[in-house]
């Protein structure tokens, strides 16, 4: 179980840093590249989205871990 739980929260960690990252380029390609009339217009930087995304990331990474931590001291007390 605890295996199952440590690969669960590895592939949503991966799951959200890769979707953070992909979203990261493409608001870069996308704004500043492509069409940066959108970027003139806005008042915010076009980096602001990726700040507020790293606001929900972080949290998801952390709870993550803690989740990883956990059934890593549970495996290691059930084999002792």
């Amino acid at each position: 179980m605890t295996k199952k739980i440590k690969k669960t929260a590895a592939v949503v960690m991966g799951a959200f840093i890769g979707a953070y990252i992909g979203l990261g380029i493409y608001d870069y390609v996308y704004l500043i590249k492509k069409h940066p009339e959108v970027y003139a217009v806005q008042s915010a930087p076009w980096y602001t989205g990726l700040l507020v995304r790293l606001l929900i990331l972080i949290p998801v990474i952390l709870i993550c871990l803690a989740a990883i931590l956990l059934a890593g001291r549970k495996e290691k007390e059930a084999g002792e």
